[in-house]
């Protein structure tokens, strides 16, 4: 299976309903909600930058490559608590502002 690329907000929101198993971001998205990755997701690559909180993790996530930027007083990543196992949260040259 191959990773889905996104370019944008609208593409990524895609991806992740579709319950993508890898997303791959190419360049830089703006404007995007916060989002949460379905268990089992990777995300790679690009800049992702929030007008609010970033990336939620819920089990079994990998991000790798990536820049996440929030508002200085937001989480760029932060973990689903309703999740009773969150497996193994993997985070490889992972960059945050936030």
């Amino acid at each position: 299976m191959s990773a889905i690329r996104v370019k944008d907000a609208a593409e990524l929101a895609s991806a992740i309903k579709a319950h993508a198993a890898e997303i791959e971001v190419d360049g830089v998205i703006t404007g995007s909600p916060m989002i949460t990755l379905s268990p089992g997701t990777t995300l790679r690559g690009g800049t992702l930058r929030f007008n609010a909180r970033g990336i939620r993790l819920t089990s079994n996530n990998t991000l790798e490559d990536v820049v996440v930027e929030t508002p200085l007083h937001e989480t760029a990543i932060l973990n689903d608590t309703s999740v009773d196992d969150l497996g193994t949260l993997t985070l490889r040259n992972v960059t945050t502002r936030g």
